[in-house]
């Protein structure tokens, strides 16, 4: 029921209500798994997250709100094995491509200044030489 009230806000394009409701799930329902024999309950409580976790790769939400969701979920997992694979692997994945996207140094002023920064390979027009 979860899985499916879950899914449903992820239609209607709630997601970061998902997102809160998973993190809340997460405390909640690791703190269940911790004190059950064997874990017994631990696929059942991956399998409310499994909406979440296919909807993220596709959001357009910032890389930094994806990463921190990740982290938090993992943090709240008391026993710490609760979706952590695919936690781990979904914050590799935004995590990339901000180490990895080059800098476009035409985008870049300097405060003050409508004009980039200067670049060394620019030749200083400015000088006088001799």
């Amino acid at each position: 029921r979860v899985q499916k009230n879950l899914r449903r806000l992820i239609e209607l394009g709630q997601l970061r209500p998902a997102m809160e409701l998973s993190l809340e799930l997460m405390a909640q329902g690791s703190y269940q798994v911790e004190m059950s024999d064997e874990g017994l309950m631990t696929d059942d409580i991956e399998a409310c997250f499994t909406p979440v976790l296919k909807a993220l790769p596709r959001c357009d939400l910032p890389a930094a709100e994806l990463i921190a969701w990740c982290a938090e979920m993992l943090k709240r997992d008391r026993v710490g094995f609760i979706c952590d694979q695919e936690l781990r692997t979904l914050r590799q994945h935004f995590e990339a491509p901000r180490s990895s996207c080059p800098v476009d140094r035409r985008r870049l002023t300097m405060p003050g200044r409508s004009n980039p920064l200067p670049h060394a390979h620019r030749k200083d027009t400015n000088r006088s030489t001799k």
